[in-house]
């Protein structure tokens, strides 16, 4: 194998455990937000452009 062609695999490699840590991340916090909505910790509903 090339160095090139090691280098674009790692460089793969690297990408795709990347976006793994961030599907993590986000799932985290996706449960988080969903676990205090449920709880009513905050509201869902959307704030007003006129009142906040």
């Amino acid at each position: 194998m090339r160095a090139a062609d090691s280098m674009v695999d790692a460089m793969g490699r690297a990408r795709i455990e990347a976006a793994a840590q961030a599907n993590a991340a986000d799932a985290a916090l996706w449960r988080w937000f969903t676990a205090m909505l449920e709880d009513r910790r905050i509201n869902g509903g959307t704030a007003s452009a006129t009142g906040l």
